[in-house]
């Protein structure tokens, strides 16, 4: 008798498209946000990119604000956040340093490895 011919292998899955961010200049992956040493200032998060576009686009060219992407509830949670800073307290005077046309009066501060 012959043998039975070996199954076809299963093809691999297609794997899910990357996240493409609307203002990739402004993007961090949030492996790098964790990496980072010390505080910054988060100021806004949500469910969709246009909740932090919405404040990022109010400074533009603020180097100092970026936004990342990470998991909330097993849902996609964007975050804005502003500067580096060495330590919890310059990140607590840093606030003095928010550009008021963010419109953000209390900003979380945050350590890079809670994020």
């Amino acid at each position: 008798p012959e043998p039975e011919p070996e199954p076809e292998p299963e093809p691999e899955p297609e794997p899910e498209p990357g996240f493409v961010p609307d203002q990739p200049a402004n993007f961090v992956a949030l492996d790098e946000i964790r990496s980072r040493e010390g505080w910054t200032l988060q100021l806004v998060a949500g469910n969709r990119e246009r909740t932090v576009l919405n404040v990022l686009e109010r400074a533009p060219e603020d180097a100092r604000l970026s936004y990342t992407l990470g998991e909330r509830q097993g849902e996609p949670w964007f975050m804005l956040i502003f500067g580096e800073y060495p330590s919890r307290e310059a990140a607590r005077e840093g606030v003095e340093e928010l550009p008021s046309v963010l419109g953000v009066a209390e900003p979380w501060v945050r350590s890079f490895d809670s994020y």
